[in-house]
């Protein structure tokens, strides 16, 4: 009778310590998670503005071409210069949204600091995405499926 009372404590002990393991590893676990999500918003936010002076002087070429919301027309397109420009913008938006589409950056902080302005540019470099897909339908895909995400939103 005294072993099965020593005994019954040990269960109830040995249960406790489990439990208490048990809720210390879901703490633990909510924290990565919480810690995971923050250092994806502040690489977001890194790799952004990093990027964003390079974007910024393409945008500026591009611009100063085709003002406004005037669509970029590839026919109009003949200074190398000016494709080199349109070029390294979409670059830029094929890696940020290589790596949001990857997981990488965080795509609701990306939609809040630059979502209108991207869907924005990509009507406006619509028809050019179409003429330089003509011979490889995969260019930019990236980029695309980024759009039609934040379009959703």
């Amino acid at each position: 009778m005294f072993f099965d009372f020593i005994y019954k404590i040990v269960i109830i002990i040995t249960n406790a310590v489990i439990f208490t393991g048990v809720v210390i590893a879901w703490k633990h676990l909510n924290s990565y998670q919480s810690d995971n999500e923050l250092r994806k918003k502040q690489i977001t936010i890194d790799f952004y503005h990093n990027m964003e002076k390079e974007f910024m002087k393409s945008i500026r070429v591009i611009r100063k071409e085709f003002p406004g919301d005037m669509p970029v027309d590839f026919t109009k397109v003949k200074e190398a210069a000016l494709e080199n420009e349109i070029t390294d913008y979409l670059n830029f938006m094929h890696n940020i949204a290589t790596g949001i589409n990857e997981g990488i950056y965080d795509i609701e902080l990306f939609d809040k600091m630059s979502g209108r302005f991207t869907i924005l540019w990509h009507k406006k470099l619509e028809g050019y995405l179409k003429h330089i897909k003509q011979d490889n339908p995969n260019l930019f895909d990236e980029y695309e499926e980024l759009v039609k995400k934040l379009n959703q939103k």
